[in-house]
């Protein structure tokens, strides 16, 4: 298993206006927000490697996106190596599957998924491997 695996990696903000949010970012916290495309922008709180993966040690970077009924509160994410073989052990850990894993590999992004944990809090896992 690699070293960078099974850490918060990657963190998702609900906004109800986009651009709102992503001006008070860069305001209050001086985070770069470039367009991401479909009308989310990325929340850059460190710098970033070509796919916008933190560099620096320790970093978290995420994106802010439209807030809708499956995407109410933020969420965190969680690199794994295999999205489907994690699933089945937060199952086996008494959580449950919110969204089964989705692939956006086509379009450059990772395989993703949510799940609840046992007090009901949504996480995400994904990973860049298929």
């Amino acid at each position: 298993m690699s070293k960078h695996v099974n850490k918060v990696a990657f963190f998702e903000l609900p906004a109800d206006d986009v651009e709102r949010a992503s001006t008070f970012y860069k305001k209050a916290f001086d985070w770069d927000t470039p367009e991401q495309g479909g009308g989310n922008v990325w929340a850059f709180t460190a710098p970033t490697d070509e796919k916008g993966n933190p560099i620096e040690t320790g970093a978290i970077n995420g994106d802010i996106r439209q807030r809708d009924k499956g995407f109410d509160r933020p969420l965190i994410m969680i690199l794994v190596e295999d999205v489907e073989a994690q699933l089945k052990e937060v199952e086996n850990s008494g959580g449950k599957v919110i969204h089964p894993a989705q692939d956006e590999s086509q379009f450059g992004g990772p395989v993703w998924a949510v799940f609840s944990d046992t007090e009901g809090n949504h996480v995400g896992v994904y990973s860049f491997e298929s």
